[in-house]
């Protein structure tokens, strides 16, 4: 009696033998298939953030004396800077924000002792800002570029209340700015046949679809996929192209996370595995985060980060409302000068400023005679 249920379950199944096992070939293959592909990222992250440590192709002597920052006025843009001082490099830094390049430039000079120059300048104003950059470059073994430039979002929207400000904001510096400055350098690397690209995108680039974040996604997917292609474009021709895609970089020094390595950590890890592909995680906890996130369906990512973001919308219009109101009492409750003289002296204010752009000159010429340590060039006022 104990083996008739087996024997009914075998009589059963038994015209299906030929479907069954074939059904249990492809689970074999499809499980090898899986393991192979696991053994190949551990061996694959093993090699690249654990062997590589030492032999990174990030030298003067392969790559040229300058190094060019761009974003240097964040927390990791400075770290990229500094850790590249460390290797020797002479450093020009780029960014929006005078008083950053100013202490940056002094910090890599108190530290390193390298040569360093700022480049102020505004991605937003155009073409010609670009032009300048490549004029006061002009005559220098520039060996490797850092494009980290890029705006986010305030907190996520819906595409619909973007402003179109904001959106081409957006565009001209995440898009508009890597690209033409991988333009403006790219042809001398290849003429010396020797240099290096760097991408800082983010790991949004390569995720499914993310609801409410829609422009800054597209813009970090166009980097990526520019700079894949770009690497291989220059296969063969002396230039290394490389994407970096990182996750969660810790910016408040107080609170850690070994989830967020903190700037200068992240920079260091991904400097010493350049090379090994066109694109990398950077950190070997961000590779294992991106690992693990694959398995993860498209379905359930698009469910969960559209919830997540809609939270974050609502907390981050509740804060805005609190941050105006704040601002509208302290205006309307000044005693030096009325709410009404104040829109109307920022309307003033506003109406005059494109003329005094366009009165204004593209590059002080009295600031950029000399590239000595802790200068600051004015390329766009």
């Amino acid at each position: 009696m104990a083996d008739s249920p087996l024997r009914f379950l075998r009589e059963l199944l038994d015209p299906y033998e030929p479907l069954l096992d074939r059904l249990f070939l492809f689970g074999t293959v499809y499980g090898t298939w899986n393991v192979f592909k696991c053994c190949y990222y551990v061996l694959s992250g093993f090699r690249r953030y654990i062997l590589r440590i030492g032999a990174s192709p990030v030298t003067v002597a392969k790559l040229g004396e300058w190094a060019v920052v761009n974003g240097a006025t964040t927390s990791l843009g400075t770290a990229f800077a500094l850790d590249l001082a460390e290797r020797n490099f002479k450093i020009i830094l780029i960014g929006n924000s005078d008083t950053k390049l100013q202490n940056t430039a002094k910090e890599i000079e108190d530290v390193f002792g390298t040569e360093v120059f700022g480049i102020l300048a505004d991605f937003t104003q155009g073409l010609r800002v670009f032009e300048d950059i490549k004029e006061l470059l002009t005559g220098l073994e520039v060996g490797l570029l850092v494009n980290n430039v890029a705006v986010r979002y305030d907190y996520p929207k819906w595409f619909e209340e973007l402003s179109t400000q904001r959106m081409l904001h957006l565009l001209n510096i995440d898009v508009i700015g890597a690209s033409m400055m991988t333009h403006t350098l790219l042809p001398q690397m290849l003429k010396r046949e020797k240099g290096m690209i760097i991408n800082i995108c983010s790991s949004i680039a390569t995720a499914p679809p993310t609801p409410l974040m829609t422009v800054y996604q597209s813009a970090m997917s166009y980097i990526h996929t520019f700079s894949q292609a770009l690497h291989y474009e220059c296969v063969g021709r002396g230039v290394i192209v490389q994407a970096l895609l990182p996750s969660f970089v810790q910016e408040n020094t107080e609170r850690t996370s070994i989830l967020a390595p903190p700037p200068h950590v992240y920079a260091r890890h991904a400097l010493n595995q350049i090379g090994f592909s066109s694109s990398s995680s950077g950190h070997w906890v961000h590779a294992l985060l991106g690992w693990v996130l694959q398995f993860v369906p498209d379905s359930v990512w698009v469910w969960w980060t559209r919830g997540v973001n809609i939270n974050l919308r609502s907390k981050g219009i509740d804060e805005k409302l609190v941050r105006r109101t704040a601002l509208l009492n302290i205006l309307k409750h000044s005693k030096d000068i009325s709410f009404e003289e104040t829109v109307t002296r920022k309307r003033s204010q506003s109406q005059l400023a494109p003329t005094l752009t366009q009165e204004s000159p593209t590059i002080d010429r009295r600031r950029s005679h000399s590239f000595q340590s802790g200068n600051i060039l004015i390329s766009k006022h």
